[in-house]
């Protein structure tokens, strides 16, 4: 999986993240407060991504909170060495909060190559943590198999 995290949670756990890479996972960027990256000078959207990457011990992608961007914040990612990347299928599990629900997403909408966006932080996300055995048996049932998404990216 492709973990894309808050600098902000991060900072001081960063042996969590070193668990992560140790087990097969990529970690990326998805800023240091989730701010809606379009309203920030290029020098703040700058600032999120190298406070995080920092943190995290690296990183080449962000996903912009909430898949806001534009050219400017395009841009000051690519200034500090990053690339934008998006999701193709929405679980709507910060929202919804059902595993059911979730699985259907996933069923509807993932098509090869797939970005799947779930959520690991905020609220109670234990309907998220039991829909994921379910959606990998799911995906691999159905001839999928589980990739990072910088090789994804490359294939």
């Amino acid at each position: 999986a492709t973990f894309f995290v808050l600098g902000g949670n991060a900072a001081g756990h960063e042996d969590v993240i070193d668990r992560l890479r140790a087990a097969g996972h990529e970690v990326e960027n998805h800023s240091w407060s989730h701010p809606v990256l379009t309203e920030l000078s290029p020098e703040a959207i700058q600032q999120e991504i190298t406070r995080t990457s920092s943190v995290i011990g690296g990183s080449k992608l962000l996903r912009p909170p909430y898949g806001s961007y534009d050219a400017k914040v395009a841009a000051a990612a690519a200034a500090v060495g990053h690339r934008l990347v998006l999701w193709t299928v929405d679980t709507l599990d910060w929202k919804t909060r059902d595993a059911d629900a979730i699985l259907a997403k996933v069923k509807s909408q993932t098509k090869p190559g797939g970005i799947i966006l779930m959520h690991d932080g905020g609220l109670d996300r234990s309907q998220t943590v039991a829909a994921i055995p379910r959606v990998v048996d799911w995906l691999f049932a159905n001839g999928y198999s589980l990739t990072t998404v910088s090789r994804l990216l490359k294939g």
